[in-house]
């Protein structure tokens, strides 16, 4: 099974909790694919979740539905966030925001800026740590639905080390002072 460091408090069957660091260290482990000994994203899982993400991108639609139905269903407190929001809008900006973290992952110098901005955004939105888990298990849920079969433990790895990284620097950024 393959080694993941979360960024939040996860605890299930895979790892605990392992980034904490700054920028540049982010990039460097995000380059490098290792830390401490334990390999992370590799060349060969980015291509992985790059290749599964353009294999379903006519169904990209259907994904972001899924997702917004799957967090709703997980947390009764989320409709409240978005009762103002056009969701239409939003499942738009969901696409466009995941479909640039999928295809800069060899380019953290642009991605974790990106992402460490959404990070304090969503921080402002009222996104708690906890709700990382939750978008999480939406997401995996509604790619699954539309990969099938073809969602292997392997690619689920993929993804989960993807996943791993990108909150772990939404995070940071949500905890940095603006």
């Amino acid at each position: 099974m393959t080694t993941i460091a979360y960024a939040n408090s996860y605890t299930g069957y895979r790892n605990p909790p392992r980034l904490g660091c700054d920028t540049v260290a982010l990039t460097l482990l995000w380059t490098e694919g290792s830390t401490n000994g334990r390999e992370l994203m590799n060349s060969h899982r980015k291509r992985l979740v790059q290749e599964s993400w353009e294999a379903i991108s006519r169904d990209h639609e259907r994904i972001a539905i899924g997702f917004y139905e799957r967090v709703f269903e997980i947390d009764s407190a989320a409709p409240g966030l978005f009762a103002k929001t056009d969701m239409v809008a939003q499942r738009g900006k969901f696409l466009m925001m995941l479909g640039d973290i999928v295809r800069n992952l060899d380019l953290p110098e642009e991605l974790i800026p990106t992402v460490s901005s959404l990070g304090r955004r969503h921080r402002d939105y009222g996104v708690r740590d906890i709700d990382y888990d939750r978008v999480r298990e939406a997401l995996f849920g509604a790619i699954a639905a539309e990969v099938g079969d073809a969602f292997t433990e392997e690619l689920r790895d993929a993804w989960e080390e993807a996943y791993a990284l990108t909150a772990s620097v939404m995070k940071r950024g949500a905890h940095t002072a603006t």
